[in-house]
């Protein structure tokens, strides 16, 4: 992948995007997002930012710094379906599963999916051409 943190940056959004699909964004989606960045995101290569910071915060950076401009969901969805399409042939289907499953833990943090969410996970994992084999 040419650039890891346009990368990061997008995925910020997508999970941003479920995040907000329920109108609320909760702690404990927030939490979840922190701790996939640690366990499922930092280890995915070795880039880092001026000041030695792992480039996977920048995913973290991206969901403040779209809860601050108050976006929507399908905003930040739109985003990162504009960036999948631009890169789709650098993203691999072992990535694209990662994506989907950091969608479906966030998605499954607050009191299991609701509708809205089910629905944004299905678009997504339409986006990311996953067959429905992919229990969600």
């Amino acid at each position: 992948m040419k650039n890891m943190n346009n990368f990061y940056k997008e995925l910020g959004n997508l999970f941003y995007a479920v995040a907000k699909s329920d109108d609320k964004i909760q702690p404990d989606e927030k939490k979840k997002i922190e701790d996939l960045i640690g366990f499922n995101w930092k280890h995915l290569e070795n880039s880092h930012d001026e000041f030695g910071t792992d480039a996977s915060y920048i995913i973290l950076f991206e969901f403040e710094t779209a809860r601050d401009r108050g976006m929507t969901t399908d905003q930040a969805y739109d985003s990162f379906a504009e960036y999948f399409r631009d890169n789709e042939s650098s993203l691999d289907e072992a990535l694209r599963k990662r994506i989907f499953e950091s969608c479906r833990q966030i998605a499954d943090t607050y009191r299991r999916i609701n509708a809205r969410e089910l629905e944004l996970l299905e678009k997504i994992q339409d986006l990311l051409q996953l067959n429905k084999v992919h229990r969600i």
